[in-house]
């Protein structure tokens, strides 16, 4: 039957949705991803996804909290990975997030806890002794939500977290696992607003001097060649906005020096150490703690490089200021008499 039965709609459905459909309208798994991959609004045309989740913030706000909604647009504005909310998102981090520094840490919990209960993050929990809480956001969830106005904030709110205490380094190894959390959205957001034109100067150098981090991260875990490239893309904007002889530029190109020296480009290695070590004898001294770590780290290059006699010469002139200025027990100092002492020795970690 065809006259006002639909009875024979089933087993062709597929063929009459197929008339009317628009050419690139998503009809299977691979075409919902691929469509997925252009952008929400190649998915959900009517933005019924985004008013569904609007729903669920109006009715958050109805409950009495009305900073949820722009937490969810922070949240989105991170990377797609983990989200170590336990760094990222505290008083501490949010204090320049604009109506999201009012909060303590009592109301960021209820904010996420609160977002979580209806769907709109996925609050991860935690596995082994030293793991750190993390959420995620669905990807819908993320495209729906995401506000590049909260841009700033959420680079702010990594820069902060890079110099917490709790936060460590990205060379000690019992906080390997922090960084290793936090180097998807720092890297993330440092690309992001550097592909701005005319970004926030302080934005800029605070998303760049996070990613620097970030590369530190891949360095120490002997990823070189990622380090590498990140450690260059920070270098050219530093050099672009701040100039050669900024701080933070010597910084990142010493940095570089060092994974060049891991790859085995030596002599890439050798002439990054000594423009550095000309810009710093200039600026500081030939006995400023940063000159010593400069100047230790160029001898090391020449022992790799064959050159025993000036890399001994340097080791001890710096062993000699070392233990001037920091004493003979400090680390540094004890690094560099190591050092000295197997300079004969196949190449130790310096």
């Amino acid at each position: 039957m065809r006259h006002g039965s639909v009875t024979s709609i089933g087993a062709n459905s597929f063929e009459w949705s197929r008339t009317y459909r628009e050419p690139d309208t998503p009809v299977d798994f691979r075409s919902y991803q691929a469509a997925l991959d252009l952008g929400i609004e190649h998915v959900d045309r009517d933005s019924v996804i985004a008013q569904t989740w609007a729903m669920s913030l109006k009715l958050l706000e109805q409950r009495g909290l009305p900073l949820a909604r722009p937490l969810l647009r922070l949240i989105a504005t991170f990377a797609d990975a983990p989200l170590p909310y336990t760094l990222l998102l505290t008083p501490r981090t949010l204090a320049d997030a604009g109506e999201l520094a009012q909060l303590d840490g009592r109301g960021v919990w209820s904010l996420l806890t609160a977002l979580a209960g209806l769907g709109l993050v996925d609050l991860q929990p935690t596995t082994g002794s030293n793991a750190l809480p993390a959420l995620r956001v669905h990807p819908l969830v993320r495209d729906a939500s995401l506000d590049h106005a909260a841009l700033s904030a959420a680079v702010q709110a990594v820069h902060s977290a890079a110099f917490a205490e709790e936060t460590g380094t990205p060379e000690e190894p019992e906080y390997w696992e922090h960084w290793a959390l936090l180097q998807p959205h720092a890297l993330d957001l440092f690309h992001r607003v550097a592909s701005r034109e005319s970004p926030s100067p302080t934005i800029a150098n605070a998303a760049a001097t996070a990613a620097n981090f970030a590369a530190r991260h891949l360095h120490v875990k002997g990823l070189y060649g990622r380090a590498r490239s990140e450690y260059e893309a920070v270098l050219a904007h530093e050099r672009d906005v701040l100039g050669d002889t900024h701080p933070d530029t010597l910084i990142t190109r010493h940095d570089l020096a060092g994974v060049l020296r891991d790859l085995g480009e030596v002599e890439g290695a050798r002439s990054e150490y000594e423009a550095v070590l000309a810009h710093e004898r200039d600026v500081l001294s030939d006995t400023h703690p940063i000159t010593l770590i400069t100047r230790h780290d160029l001898a090391g290059v020449l022992r790799d490089l064959g050159q025993v006699e000036g890399a001994r010469s340097e080791f001890e002139a710096v062993l000699a200021h070392r233990r001037a200025i920091l004493g003979d027990t400090h680390p540094r100092t004890l690094n560099t008499q190591n050092s000295l002492a197997n300079l004969r020795q196949p190449r130790a970690a310096d």
